[in-house]
């Protein structure tokens, strides 16, 4: 591709170093209010005690259990939970109404006679 003059574009090594460096950014935003924030205890969203943060022993990190703990731990007190499930929430909202779930049925005709349910009554149908 030619570049005329006064054109200016971004090639694609600068434009991955940005979206680099602003998902770096992001991320730091989150580790800084994650260490920072004040420990919650309790979801009142949910009606629950949160995971303690885990004390780490020697055996528990060997054996992996300390990882296991935190991942618990962070995933309940990640900044903007609330704020990420109901977004979530939302969306399964908006999907459910626009899909079919697993307990809807439905019936199609296939039949080029016009017989909707080849001779069967709906309840029929439903029965199966």
């Amino acid at each position: 591709m030619n570049k005329r003059k006064g054109e200016h574009y971004i090639n694609n090594s600068k434009m991955s170093l940005l979206l680099f460096f602003i998902f770096f950014i992001i991320i730091s935003i989150f580790l800084i209010i994650s260490i920072f924030a004040p420990e919650k205890t309790i979801s009142e969203r949910e009606n629950r005690t949160l995971q303690p943060f885990p004390k780490p022993t020697i055996s528990t990190i060997f054996s992996g259990q300390f990882i296991k703990d935190f991942e618990t731990h962070y995933s309940d007190t990640f900044p903007f939970r609330n704020f990420f499930l109901d977004v979530n929430d939302g969306i399964k909202k908006i999907t459910s109404q626009l899909s079919f779930g697993k307990d809807d049925i439905v019936i199609y005709n296939t039949d080029k006679t016009g017989d909707d349910f080849g001779g069967e009554a709906l309840e029929d149908v439903e029965k199966r």
